[in-house]
């Protein structure tokens, strides 16, 4: 079961940037996570080490939790599950089962706020280590351990007779499992329709942009965009199949064919904006204009909308 994913993860996940979530695909992939919890508790109880394990049992790993589990031996309720991965309260979004799924669950903890920068740490104190021994975010690591744990579940013998044998524990596991198919496929295409929300942010900001430093009394940090002129940039409007929101597609050769009328001079500019686009976040690309670059921020969309590529394909081999 998802043999090849955390290869995958380990050479995509190269940067070490602060991983964006927010919006519909944020309470996704909480969805995504719960299942994965819910997964280690199905398999291990409570003396799973994967996500949030328990401080007496793991003191080098667990923490205190920000909300106490309720359920059995401390398990979290799904709520509860939210309230520690968001350490905000309260929650009351209801979890995913019968007449709820992903996205009905995805969409309203968007809705509620639940849906910012996932910090892996919290999910496993250990992570932090990994993250700075490896160079990957934490973001990162987080997933690697999803990957690996699915992988280790599929690798059980024991635990593969014990559902053989126990048809209920079965369906359990590979409802969630198939959930988490679904949900990997819905991120995707989502993060795949909003990207170029992004590009186009960056075409059309000044080249010598800027935004405030963070830190109080430092200069503004460098955020460089293509320049070009908005009208110039042609896109049509899509709508995604999964969360029923439209978003722009860029339309290469006809804003292409737009520049040229506008500047028939500017074959240098038509050229950057082919490579910014068709490379967007590419750290690995290098732009042919000195003056280009891609910010952090296109990097970090880049490498998580590829994330998430992978996920969907592995989810779906197994």
């Amino acid at each position: 079961m998802l043999p090849n994913l955390i290869s995958w993860l380990g050479a995509i996940a190269l940067l070490c940037f602060q991983a964006t979530a927010g919006g519909v695909p944020g309470g996704l992939e909480r969805v995504h996570l719960w299942d994965a919890y819910e997964l280690a508790w199905l398999w291990k109880g409570k003396s799973q080490a994967w996500f949030f394990p328990d401080f007496k049992l793991y003191k080098n790993l667990g923490a205190t939790p920000f909300v106490a589990g309720t359920e059995a031996d401390g398990k979290f309720t799904f709520q509860e599950f939210i309230q520690n991965v968001d350490r905000k309260k309260p929650c009351t979004v209801e979890g995913p089962g019968s007449g709820r799924d992903g996205m009905t669950v995805g969409k309203e903890l968007d809705a509620a706020g639940f849906n910012n920068d996932i910090k892996g740490i919290r999910f496993n104190r250990g992570i932090e280590g990994k993250s700075k021994k490896s160079g990957k975010s934490q973001y990162w690591v987080l997933h690697e351990e999803v990957a690996t744990m699915i992988k280790d579940i599929g690798n059980d013998d024991e635990f593969t007779a014990l559902r053989a044998a126990n048809p209920e524990l079965d369906a359990k596991v590979t409802g969630k499992i198939a959930r988490m198919k679904d949900l990997t496929k819905m991120i995707e295409s989502i993060r795949t329709d909003d990207f170029n929300n992004w590009v186009k942010r960056d075409l059309i900001r000044a080249r010598g942009a800027t935004t405030p430093n963070p830190v109080k009394g430092r200069p503004p940090v460098p955020n460089p965009g293509l320049g070009m002129q908005e009208s110039d940039l042609k896109t049509t409007e899509v709508t995604n199949e999964f969360d029923g929101e439209k978003y722009l597609r860029i339309d290469v050769e006809e804003t292409v064919k737009s520049m040229r009328e506008s500047d028939p001079k500017g074959k240098t500019l038509r050229k950057d904006f082919r490579e910014f686009v068709r490379n967007y976040g590419d750290d690995k690309f290098k732009l042919s204009s000195a003056d280009l670059e891609f910010t952090d921020a296109a990097k970090s969309h880049f490498q998580i909308l590829n994330l998430w590529k992978a996920m969907k394909l592995k989810f779906h081999a197994c």
